[in-house]
């Protein structure tokens, strides 16, 4: 299987070394044109839904897995194909895009302060009309 190409940051961005070698263990690809119009469409959706500014990822790759499925690391988003092709995305895109904004995607901030409960109560708020299951208790 051929390596994937490194992820491109938009101008002013830095994508991390670590989030480079992520999405090459992770077997990650360039976003196809269908892909990227899914990911562009979600993404107009939450801007038009709340009033605050969404953090962008510095860059976002696809895994070819048919399973809805998404995480960030560091500055990068992970978004797979089953996900991409998925009416859930831009609820799911909301919430990754939260990480992004919080300290649990980066693992350093992560250790220095960790969260003490979760917000599902904020991202609903950012994305009204966008239903989310019950909120779960922080352990």
């Amino acid at each position: 299987m051929p390596r994937a190409a490194p992820a491109k940051a938009p101008q002013g961005c830095s994508i991390s070394t670590r989030s480079i070698r992520w999405r090459a263990n992770l077997g990650g690809r360039e976003p196809s044109e269908r892909e990227r119009s899914a990911y562009d469409d979600a993404l107009d959706l939450l801007r038009h839904r709340t009033p605050m500014l969404l953090r962008e990822p510095a860059g976002w790759f696809v895994l070819d897995d048919p399973q809805p499925d998404a995480a960030v690391c560091g500055n990068t988003l992970m978004l797979s194909r089953g996900l991409l092709e998925s009416d859930h995305l831009p609820a799911v895109l909301a919430h990754e895009l939260g990480h992004l904004t919080g300290t649990d995607g980066n693992p350093v901030a992560h250790r220095a302060h960790p969260p003490t409960e979760l917000r599902v109560d904020k991202l609903r708020a950012m994305t009204p009309g966008i239903p989310y299951a019950a909120p779960v208790a922080a352990a």
